[in-house]
């Protein structure tokens, strides 16, 4: 994902992060495309100078997760989480962020709307679960629990 994205990452001064636990049970081209999506919106929504993006993940145990739906408490989940210090987005949106053609920004920032919705079904095609947590002007984080 670095790579594909290496000519972005270098021109806007972006420092990634890697943490935890490297491995994953996934389908790597799949895989491949998320992380482009997610790094590529963390670079794409932030007006900062310095842009820091955090990639970490660890095993959790599904009773250490809230009870989302399709998490199982007997199972371990690769609980991944990538997160920004960019422009944010109002957490009254967290559900509707992964919705097709659904864009929280104006016109300052360019964008499809579906990079979100393809990072979800990744996800899903997983058996995995997706949660946004945003404020604005502070940053997102996604937290992905993908079972091990």
């Amino acid at each position: 994902a670095k790579r594909a994205l290496e000519e972005e990452i270098t021109e806007k001064n972006v420092a990634i992060e890697v943490l935890g636990e490297s491995e994953v049970k996934i389908i790597v081209s799949q895989f491949r495309q998320l992380l482009i999506n997610l790094v590529s919106n963390s670079i794409k929504f932030s007006d900062k100078e310095r842009i820091h993006i955090t990639i970490q993940n660890k095993i959790v145990k599904g009773t250490d997760i809230a009870q989302e739906q399709g998490i199982l408490s007997d199972r371990l989940y690769s609980k991944i989480t990538v997160s920004d210090n960019g422009v944010g987005f109002d957490p009254r949106f967290r559900d509707r962020i992964f919705e097709v053609f659904q864009r929280l920004h104006d016109k300052k920032f360019e964008g499809t709307g579906i990079g979100l919705a393809i990072v979800k079904k990744i996800v899903e095609n997983h058996k995995g679960h997706i949660m946004a947590d945003g404020e604005v002007n502070v940053g997102a984080t996604f937290t992905l629990y993908i079972p091990y």
